[in-house]
């Protein structure tokens, strides 16, 4: 059940559904409350939702570099609400640079792009949502699009 209900919530988030997913994230953050990712996808879902996350759900820094760097992305998101524009410039900094040892994941390239335009940096914000964008045209999987459409959004 946790698996598919872990499952259930990256689709939710992939296809911009943070209401709902916040739902499915609150059912399994109550079967798995010590789990790492499941706190995790508690805070993204929430974030998603356009609420605040409990901080305790972004405390502790998993081992795996995987979810480390999407908890910097929810850090410097709830960074960005809390007006602390400096960190979460340097938490999406280091969000990118972990995707790409890791391979490239454009949401990291979305978070720095949301703090660079907070910052009223719209010339380096251009330049990610550009390389966001061009990453997802590549991309084959059906998440792709959501994540173009924000892209594009952001851009205009």
């Amino acid at each position: 059940m946790p698996m598919a209900l872990r499952g259930v919530v990256l689709c939710l988030l992939d296809t911009g559904h943070g209401r709902t997913a916040i739902e499915a994230a609150k059912r399994l953050h109550a079967l798995k409350q010590s789990d790492a990712e499941a706190n995790l996808l508690l805070a993204e879902a929430m974030l998603a939702g356009g609420q605040a996350p409990p901080p305790e759900c972004l405390k502790a820094v998993p081992s795996n570099p995987r979810l480390r760097s999407r908890l910097m992305m929810a850090q410097a998101k709830v960074a960005l609400v809390e007006e602390d524009f400096k960190k979460a410039l340097n938490l999406a900094l280091e969000a990118v640079r972990m995707e790409t040892n890791e391979g490239g994941d454009v949401k990291a390239m979305l978070v720095l792009a949301e703090v660079r335009i907070q910052f009223a940096d719209y010339e380096a914000a251009l330049r990610a949502l550009s390389s966001a964008e061009q990453a997802l045209r590549k991309e084959q999987r059906a998440v792709a699009r959501p994540l173009l459409d924000r892209a594009l959004e952001k851009a205009t």
